[in-house]
């Protein structure tokens, strides 16, 4: 169970963020585990413009990376990300 103190304040750390960085948190939250490709294709952003915004979130410590996956199509591992 979610505590009231925690949603206070992931709202007010949402305030705080730009509008791609909370588009790539909203995009995780809903894809609950994901790459950076994931996000791609979710968002529509080129892939410059993911890589810094899920380092923000990462720095900030609203996602994190916590595994890697194959991918198929490069044949290289790749970080899974997810909400915390």
């Amino acid at each position: 169970m979610i505590k009231n103190t925690s949603v206070e304040s992931y709202i007010e750390v949402c305030k705080t963020l730009g509008t791609r960085q909370r588009i790539i948190l909203e995009a995780v939250k809903r894809l609950k585990v994901c790459t950076r490709q994931d996000l791609v294709k979710y968002s529509g952003y080129p892939i410059n413009s993911i890589t810094p915004r899920v380092k923000e979130l990462l720095d900030l410590k609203l996602i994190e990376e916590y595994g890697e996956i194959k991918n198929l199509n490069t044949n290289r591992y790749v970080k899974i990300l997810r909400v915390v």
